[in-house]
């Protein structure tokens, strides 16, 4: 069963795998490669947060991610926990429960069952599209 820290640190790891995933696939598919992103251990051991080292990289692939993080960020968006959001392939309002693998999770307000949706297809509710 474990201690209670040794239940924190395991969820902390695997949080922390996956933003590691999240954040490679990101990179991935903009073709920009970190060659020494990864994951400190050491970090946690010492002050029990597991933290993503980004690393060094060199100049050309900084300016390929920059404009990269440019490019998305007029979409950049990502409403809070709970956020009212509307997802326009379905028209259902819901709120906002997550984000994995590039798609959102939303569920009717009040509860419910979830469904996933695309992040490009959602908008606050009362913004128009």
């Amino acid at each position: 069963m474990g201690s209670i820290i040794e239940r924190h640190t395991a969820d902390a790891r695997r949080e922390a795998a996956y933003a590691l995933r999240e954040l490679t696939g990101a990179l991935d598919s903009a073709r920009v490669r970190l060659p020494s992103v990864g994951i400190d251990w050491r970090a946690a051991r010492m002050s029990g947060t597991v933290l993503v080292e980004l690393g060094a990289a060199r100049p050309d692939v900084v300016v390929r991610l920059a404009a990269a993080v440019w490019a998305g960020s007029a979409n950049l968006w990502l409403p809070r926990v709970g956020e009212r959001v509307v997802d326009l392939a379905t028209g259902a309002v819901g709120e906002f429960r997550g984000a994995a693998d590039g798609r959102w999770w939303l569920r009717p307000r009040g509860g419910g069952r979830e469904w996933d949706a695309d992040p490009r297809l959602v908008r606050a509710a009362g913004e128009r599209e």
